[in-house]
């Protein structure tokens, strides 16, 4: 049996909101991401996105344009805006986001494949590594898992998977 290595990601990544989609044209892959955030973890309970107001435009209708005026709400809306929600993230967004971390290919790389996994993610994701695109995944529930060969790649040197993730 063989014995495969694992490398924990978990941590602080170098991160960008694409809000206006302009990731893929402008070659988002091929730069250093400016901002940071800690995965694992969803960016609007890091303070990404927009706050959560009565204008809000939800995914699923509440079927009821002002809810946050019936009386059974009014009692959410004295510290901001709660909505009827099971789960009401702290901030709002959907759209594209872009993830980017820096990780080193191990000393003895000789038929190393790398295998990111990521979890959690919604729709559509796309991985570049070292800014060549390697594919992309769709998928509304199972978990994104993408594999590469590092055979052609100097023991001990460093590679920059990044990736663009659609956020619903």
């Amino acid at each position: 049996m063989e014995k495969r290595q694992t490398c924990d990601l978990a941590g602080i990544w170098r991160f960008e909101i694409d809000k206006e989609d302009r990731g893929f044209a402008e070659h988002w892959e091929k730069r250093r991401l400016t901002q940071t955030i800690t995965l694992s973890g969803c960016l609007q309970a890091q303070g990404y996105g927009d706050a959560i107001s009565e204008d809000t435009p939800w995914v699923q209708s509440l079927y009821d344009a002002l809810w946050y005026q019936r009386g059974e709400y009014a009692y959410a809306q004295e510290n901001g805006t709660k909505v009827p929600f099971l789960s009401q993230p702290p901030r709002h967004y959907t759209g594209k986001a872009w993830y980017q971390k820096t990780i080193f290919v191990p000393e003895k790389s000789d038929g190393f494949v790398g295998r990111l996994t990521l979890e959690n993610t919604k729709w559509k994701t796309t991985l570049w590594i070292d800014g060549e695109c390697k594919g992309s995944i769709v998928s509304l529930c199972a978990p994104h898992v993408c594999e590469n060969s590092h055979r052609d790649r100097d023991g001990g040197s460093q590679c920059v998977p990044t990736g663009s993730i659609c956020v619903p």
